[in-house]
Formats: structure tokens, C-alpha cells, sequence
């Protein structure tokens, strides 16, 4: 669990392809995950709680940078988790050729429509054609494509102020004030909550900071049985600082840890990213052979990142601009948060459907995480998104193989261009030409095409006489 949990047991081209499967974080060893919006100072944190065994053993404390009152604690649906999760998995897309076909152009643009309808050109012809386009002029562009180090612990007993207390949901909280870490964690061990004493050093930090601490646990009249699910805690804080506190979870947890972080924030303010800790590209935009589960195949890229540098490290795992009818992923894995959805884990867009999505993925171990998180905001809207397409051999000239890279001798589709076999003629050339076809009807005076059609049946007619007669000879 995300921060501190005590348990005593316990996933630009325009897309036109298919959208085939996407990875979740059910195949981490242990995922934590948080969804974070940030308006103004407002900071508002939403974390999911898998609680594994018995719920009433449950049990947490978060840093807080002020005394967190009760109208600024919400239990959530894990639905609104959910959403922010499955429309910002990393995903796998199939395409076919057809997805790539090329426009083709007429290689001589003024031969591509019809001849103007008002009769003969006379000499101003060329002045009157020069929007259709000429030799020499160039095509149109293409449309772009639509992808603190530790100190020492505490000493002495100190003093312990409860600052606030109530229940919500079925959770019981309180608020906490404290001098020396020791104390704090005696009046803990004191009130049930199981807290590894190696975390007197960090609490200490904080204290040092001015943090109060936040204790949760499940409330015992809340009559859940094992087995039970919890409903996600949300609280909401003022700070000039836009971060997330990680270390006091760290001390309780054994191996590497995976953090998903889920930040919706303003289109002004743009991406979200982590500046004090190394941002580590995953290896996407590549065509996976579809060997195994695809979910274990992007668990897999993730954890070569995380192999090739020490330390703790991060990736934007998708982000994107939200307004009202813009493409908002390429191929959508889940549909975007609405303004319900939005309002339920804190964030306020106004009923206008104008706001931006980032998830992060963060792996690190007790050891690496040194500092808590500080975000930032960049103020720049890429569109950027962990894709992966399934292997095929015709789009080999267009994706590399995940982990082997360009093929050295790539298939490529075929296209057939209408165009192929057209001669061209000249804009002089092709104006004579109408010219001819407008002087042709209008000599017929209009009656030519009637006139043709009226003679078919007359000499039909003819026809069949001629025949009759012979046959009474």
C-alpha cells in the first residue's frame, strides 16, 4: 500500500487500427496506485486499498503539511480508480495495410475534374485555371499524423497532540501532531497500530518539516468480513508544494515496489513529470510477436528500463489533452473520465470537458527511495501513449521488432496506384481539348445526345421489318 501501510498479513498516426488487449497491474508483485489532482495549491489524493486477508487489519499513516478536517475526507467508488486505470493502460493495437494506404494524386491535377461549364474558354483560359493547379506547382502537404537523505532518530518521549478525529466511511482517522518520532510511535503502538521501529529516523524528518500525520484504520463497528473490499481514502490538502510522500512506505516493504500515479491537472498547465528522479524511456512503438500474454510482455520491457540504470526510476506511461470532441488516446483502451468522474476524485473542470491526464509508473526499492516525489507541471501537451502492435511481415518497413529492432530486409505493403498509366497532357493541351467538347455541343445545340438516343430504336425497328419481309419471300 502506497506511503505507509501496516497490514499485519496481506496497464501520431490517426488511429485506424484495432484495438486488441492492454496491460493492467496485475502483473506487478506490488502495485500501489494514486490519483492526484491539483488545482491552484489544492492538492487532492485518492489511493486504492487491495487489502489481501482480513480487513479490520488494516491500517495506515500519510505525512500531511497541515491538520486535515473531516469535510476534506471522502471515501470514493473504486470505479473512479478504475476509469483513470483502464483508459491509460499501455496497449496492444493490430493494423493492416489498408490503414496505411496512401492518398494518390493525379499527377496532372488540372486533368482531375471536369472541364469548366461555362462554354468556350477563349484566350483568358490559363488566368481563368490557375486555381486548379498547374505544372510546376507542388502538392499539397500531407496531413500530420493523429502516439533528503536520512538523519538521526528522535530521541526522548516528546509530546503527542491529537488535532482532529472522526470517522468516515469505514474508516477511523486521526490527526496527529508530534516533537519527537519515539513518542509518536509509542502513542501508536499504544492505540494497535503495528509500526516497524526502523521508521523513527523518517518520521523524525518529517516532524522536523512541520508534517502532521494522518492515521487510518478500519473502524471495528464497520462489520466487514474477510475478504472484503475496501473503499479507496480520499483526503484533500493546501500546499505550495506539488508532491507525494513515499519514503515512510518504504520501511515497511520488502523487494521492489511498482507506483502507479494517475494526475489530472489543466491543458494549461500540460504533462506531469518527476523532477528528482530519473525519467527512463520503455522501449514502444514496436511490433510484439505475440508470444505469451501481452500484460507479462509489457511487464518485461518495464523491468529492462528499470535494469539499465541504478536507482529509482519513472516513465509517462500515457498523456494526453482532453477537450470536447478531440481524439483523446489512438486506439482508447477505456473511455475518458467525465465530469462526474472528474468532480469524484477532486478535480474540477467546470462542465467543460477541458482537462489533462498523465499516468506515471514508478518502480524503486527501500533502498533507492531517498526523497519523496516533487512534480511538476510542463506546460507542453504531447500526445504520447506505451503502444505496441502485433507482428505482421508486411509492416516491417514501418515498426521495428520490440528488442531486435529494424528487420534488415523489410516486407512492405502494396498498393495499387490508379494513376499508374495516365498520360498526361498539358495545361494547353487539355484546355484545347475542352474547348473542342464545348464547340461540339454547342453546334448540336443542345440536341445531339437526344437525337442519338431516338435513332437506336428507329433503325431497331428497320432491322426487324427487313427481316420480316425477307421471310415472306
Amino acid at each position: 500500500m502506497l506511503l505507509l501501510s501496516l497490514l499485519s498479513v496481506l496497464q501520431a498516426h490517426a488511429f485506424c487500427g484495432t484495438y486488441v488487449s492492454s496491460a493492467g497491474t496485475e502483473v506487478y508483485n506490488s502495485a500501489s496506485e494514486v490519483v492526484i489532482a491539483r488545482q491552484g495549491t489544492r492538492t487532492t489524493l485518492t489511493m486504492a486499498n487491495d487489502v489481501l486477508g482480513d480487513p479490520s487489519d488494516f491500517a495506515m499513516v500519510i505525512p500531511v503539511p497541515q491538520v486535515v478536517q473531516e469535510r476534506d475526507v471522502h471515501v470514493v467508488s473504486p470505479d473512479d480508480i478504475e476509469v483513470m486505470r483502464t483508459y491509460s493502460m499501455p496497449r496492444l493495437v493490430s493494423y493492416v495495410c489498408d490503414d496505411f494506404k496512401p492518398q494518390f494524386s493525379h499527377p496532372c491535377p488540372w486533368m482531375d475534374r471536369e472541364c469548366p461549364s461555362n462554354g468556350l474558354f477563349g484566350d483568358d483560359s490559363l488566368d481563368r485555371l490557375s486555381s486548379l493547379g498547374g505544372e510546376g506547382e507542388g502538392e499539397s502537404e500531407p496531413s500530420a499524423d493523429v502516439g533528503g537523505s536520512d538523519g538521526g532518530g528522535g530521541g526522548g518521549g516528546g509530546s503527542v497532540t491529537v488535532e482532529a478525529e472522526y470517522i468516515v466511511g469505514e474508516y477511523e482517522l486521526v490527526v496527529l501532531s508530534a516533537d519527537q518520532s519515539l513518542g509518536l510511535l509509542d502513542w501508536l503502538a499504544d492505540e494497535g497500530y503495528d509500526v516497524p521501529v526502523n521508521t523513527a529516523n523518517v518520521l523524525q524528518q518529517y516532524i522536523d518539516a512541520g508534517n502532521y500525520f494522518l492515521a487510518a484504520r478500519v473502524y471495528p463497528d464497520a462489520e466487514l468480513a474477510d475478504g472484503d473490499s475496501l473503499s479507496p481514502l480520499q483526503f484533500s490538502y493546501d500546499s505550495d508544494v506539488f508532491g507525494l510522500p513515499i519514503r515512510l512506505g518504504t520501511t515497511s516493504s520488502v523487494g521492489e515496489q511498482d507506483l502507479i500515479v494517475y494526475v489530472v491537472n489543466s491543458n494549461e498547465e500540460g504533462a506531469v513529470g518527476i523532477s528528482n528522479y530519473p525519467e527512463l524511456e520503455v522501449e514502444s512503438e514496436c511490433m510484439w510477436d505475440g508470444e505469451g500474454e501481452f500484460g507479462e510482455f509489457y511487464a518485461g520491457q518495464f523491468a529492462n528500463a528499470y535494469g539499465r540504470e541504478a536507482g529509482a526510476i519513472w516513465t509517462t506511461e500515457y498523456t494526453w489533452k482532453n477537450e470536447p470532441q478531440a481524439i483523446k488516446c489512438d486506439p482508447c483502451t477505456g473511455p475518458p473520465p467525465d465530469t462526474q468522474q472528474l468532480t469524484n476524485v477532486g478535480y474540477d473542470d467546470g462542465n467543460t470537458g477541458f482537462f489533462h491526464v498523465t499516468r506515471l509508473h514508478l518502480r524503486y526499492t527501500p533502498e533507492e527511495a531517498v526523497q519523496d516525489l516533487v512534480f511538476y507541471h510542463s506546460r507542453q501537451a504531447p500526445q504520447r501513449q506505451q503502444r505496441y502492435i502485433e507482428y505482421k511481415p508486411e509492416l516491417e518497413d514501418r515498426y521495428p521488432l520490440c528488442g531486435l529492432g529494424w528487420s534488415a530486409e523489410p516486407a512492405t505493403c502494396d498498393y495499387d496506384d490508379p494513376y499508374e498509366d495516365t498520360e498526361c497532357l498539358t495545361r494547353d493541351d487539355w484546355l484545347d481539348r475542352c474547348d473542342a467538347e464545348a464547340e461540339a455541343a454547342a453546334s448540336c445545340g443542345g440536341g445531339c445526345a437526344s437525337a442519338q438516343r431516338r435513332s437506336a430504336p428507329i433503325w431497331l425497328g428497320l432491322g426487324l421489318l427487313f427481316l420480316g419481309l425477307r421471310r415472306r419471300r
